[in-house]
């Protein structure tokens, strides 16, 4: 095995854990939307918190129709966005929901 193969091998990795994370936080995200709708926030906090996570996860998907098309730089967002959104919600999910 070459190096290019190994190299080609990586990003192949690389591109498939960021499609990865992508959906995964968008799971995460459709779960404090479900938990939402359960809630017993007011009808107004609830349809504006949930617009909101609409909104991101919409955002999320389209992101990763650009990761199947190849696309690095959306790899390279996905890793960030992953990394911010799962620490704010691992911290203190009720928290987050007061930020939406």
């Amino acid at each position: 095995m070459k190096i290019s193969d190994i190299k080609i091998i990586q990003e192949d990795i690389k591109h498939e854990v960021g499609i990865d994370l992508i959906c995964s936080l968008a799971g995460k995200l459709t779960n404090i939307k479900i938990n939402i709708e359960d809630s017993n926030l007011n009808e107004e906090d609830k349809k504006r918190k949930i617009e909101k996570l609409e909104k991101l996860i919409a955002t999320l998907w389209k992101e990763r129709d650009e990761a199947y098309r190849g696309n690095k730089d959306t790899i390279e967002r996905a890793y960030n966005i992953y990394a911010i959104f799962s620490d704010l919600i691992s911290k203190n999910k009720s928290s987050f929901v007061e930020i939406l």
